[in-house]
């Protein structure tokens, strides 16, 4: 997939040539959309290609390139009248767009190129056959379904993904710090078990587990939702291998099965919206999903062509957002220096537990912004981060590609070192969850590099002591067993 570098480093001297060029941009995104389109549609269904490196990039081009053409595209307007674009409340340049789109095509060019030396997950990833053998990784996902129902209707994981805070510990709740970590990846890890088939007769439990863990992620964000059906199709899909043998049959089962996935993300969409103003007519925060439910049922938010209408305006604008942070960041970078690891220091305080350090929650930000904005001369507002974001904003553009190589790297490097160290279903559980996280593109750098990564090796380390705890309690049970009979 390296070969996919070429064509976004051709791009970038004339788009730095002619700043000004609006077709000239607007061809150029054209082109990364058309890429990645390409290279995910690779990486699902010719596994050899899967690192994480080719997915970072992936993923960048997904939300600078495509969502930034779905804007245009949906404004019926390829913005050639406009000298400047006002999203955010912050004018940007024509210029300063195709700065950024360069920068992007940058990173990702790297990024392929870089691919060449990552660890290929693929392998890994073609054990898909193993992973529901023992009958422990069936009851964990099912624990799993039932951590995450718990978590919504007692209010410790709510809207948004927003985990309940102890007021008097300042503690962020387990539970709700666990069932964040489990929900994205609870529809892949089903889908595994319905393709493995290891119990016939309970397929049908095992789909209906599956639209239920779909369903609960509804209320959380639609990126979750979204990109956690795209982890579900890189588990489901066929292996490069065994494309040959799909006949016409198994081809109708995936074209269905597209066409409900699709069902249910315009769905999940619609119910999130309501969701949305549910809250703000409530004007509370901390209210339930269930709460927030009532409150749109009550006010007819869940139907009519009102909620179309916004649904349709906020994805209508939303995806602009990204290329227009990053514009005004590379404009406030030329008035002002880097700031020299800020960012990297608040992701790794963010990540010191509460117990160890109480006073966190009311010494440190509540986001990045609220440190970086001022040392940019920005207004303080919550942007459109992504880890391209955070390496400009601490060492300039040496900073925005060593960030996204070092971390692809790095889950690349985890993988490496857990395989065959810890249970398969574990293994996927941490494999799926890095592959969910850097998809997730709009995320802190303390959720990629630290907060995220600690949650998810105690959320491992929890799963590994049930399943040590289960195996030692069926062995003790298929012994009683034994000496009954």
């Amino acid at each position: 997939m390296y070969i996919l570098a070429f064509p976004l480093l051709l791009i970038i001297p004339f788009l730095l040539l002619f700043p000004d060029s609006k077709v000239l941009f607007i061809i150029s995104i054209v082109v990364g959309s058309m890429l990645s389109i390409y290279a995910l549609a690779t990486i699902i269904f010719r596994q050899n290609f899967l690192r994480f490196t080719n997915i970072m990039a992936i993923s960048f081009l997904l939300g600078y390139s495509l969502s930034t053409l779905i804007y245009f595209v949906t404004h019926f307007s390829f913005v050639i009248l406009s000298e400047k674009f006002d999203v955010t409340g912050y004018y940007v340049t024509q210029k300063e767009l195709s700065l950024a789109i360069s920068m992007v095509y940058f990173v990702c060019a790297t990024l392929f190129l870089f691919s060449r030396v990552d660890y290929s997950i693929d392998s890994v990833l073609h054990k898909t056959n193993l992973v529901f053998l023992d009958i422990r990784a069936t009851l964990l996902v099912y624990l799993g379904l039932g951590i995450v129902f718990f978590a919504l209707i007692s209010n410790n994981l709510g809207y948004q993904g927003v985990q309940k805070i102890d007021e008097a510990s300042n503690q962020i709740s387990i539970i709700g710090a666990i069932s964040i970590q489990i929900a994205p990846v609870l529809p892949a890890m089903f889908l595994i078990k319905i393709k493995q088939k290891v119990n016939k007769h309970l397929i049908f439990i095992d789909i209906i587990g599956f639209a239920l863990s779909l369903i609960l992620l509804f209320s959380l964000t639609r990126r979750t939702l979204l990109y956690s059906i795209i982890i579900s199709l890189i588990a489901l899909a066929p292996k490069a291998q065994e494309i040959h043998k799909i006949n016409p049959r198994i081809l109708l089962q995936y074209l269905i099965f597209g066409f409900f996935l699709l069902i249910i993300i315009y769905i999940g969409f619609y119910f999130f919206m309501g969701l949305r103003i549910a809250q703000q007519t409530i004007g509370e925060s901390n209210k339930s999903i269930f709460e927030l439910l009532l409150t749109a049922k009550d006010s007819g938010l869940l139907i009519g062509t009102e909620l179309g209408d916004t649904l349709h305006e906020n994805m209508s604008n939303r995806p602009f957002f990204l290329v227009n942070y990053l514009g005004i960041l590379i404009s406030a970078h030329q008035s002002y220096s880097p700031l020299w690891g800020e960012e990297l220091s608040f992701a790794i305080k963010s990540a010191i537990p509460s117990t160890i350090w109480p006073s966190k929650i009311m010494i440190l930000p509540s986001m990045s912004e609220e440190l970086t904005h001022p040392l940019l001369g920005l207004p303080i507002y919550d942007g459109s981060n992504t880890i391209i974001t955070f390496g400009l904003n601490d060492f300039g553009v040496f900073g925005a590609i060593l960030y996204p190589v070092f971390i692809a790297h790095l889950y690349g490097s985890l993988v490496y070192f857990l395989q065959e160290r810890v249970p398969t279903f574990i293994f996927y559980f941490i494999i799926l969850n890095l592959i969910f996280k850097v998809f997730s593109l709009e995320e802190s750098l303390a959720v990629f590099l630290t907060v995220g990564l600690r949650d998810i090796f105690i959320t491992s380390l929890g799963l590994l002591v049930i399943w040590r705890f289960l195996g030692g309690f069926l062995w003790k049970q298929a012994i009683g067993s034994h000496q009954d009979n």
